[in-house]
């Protein structure tokens, strides 16, 4: 019975993870990496997604994206600007400015104001988050059966 849950989690997880990379979402490959699947307690367990899944799915009644409100952490959003490339051009010359630490956290700050003011892309509508309900849903019907024949045949009348 753990293996097929485990079996149906890791189901989930490689969906998971092919939805995020089909949506161009993906940056550095953490998100993916840091899904771990693992034994909780004697009897339970889970699929566990890094915090910041929660702004790039769609979960029960969260529409997904990150609402208007706070900054984002800028370390997080730092690593991402690395990973992406962007850069800041200059306006009197129009060139781009030179990669460093500091022109990196200018692009991260000006990111994390533009969420804290306005919320991400997916909050507004603009680009469509992982539905993590449908991922499951579809996973649990493609091996429900499977199990429920499991679980009958462990039955002893």
């Amino acid at each position: 019975m753990y293996e097929s849950i485990i079996s149906i989690l890791d189901g989930i997880k490689n969906q998971i993870i092919a939805e995020y990379n089909s949506k161009g979402i993906k940056a550095s490959g953490r998100f993916a990496r840091n899904m771990t699947i693992g034994r909780q307690g004697r009897y339970k367990v889970v699929l566990t997604l890094p915090f910041y899944s929660q702004f790039i799915m769609k979960f029960k009644s969260n529409k997904g994206g990150r609402g208007p409100g706070k900054f984002p952490p800028i370390k997080a959003l730092m690593e991402w600007v690395r990973v992406k490339g962007l850069q800041i051009r200059d306006l009197k010359t129009g060139r781009f400015r030179t990669k460093n630490t500091t022109s990196i956290k200018q692009v991260a700050y000006l990111i994390g104001r533009k969420i804290a003011i306005q919320g991400t892309d997916i909050h507004l509508g603009k680009r469509q988050p992982i539905d993590l309900d449908k991922i499951i849903n579809n996973r649990l019907d493609y091996k429900g059966e499977e199990l429920a024949d499991r679980i009958l045949q462990q039955i002893k009348i």
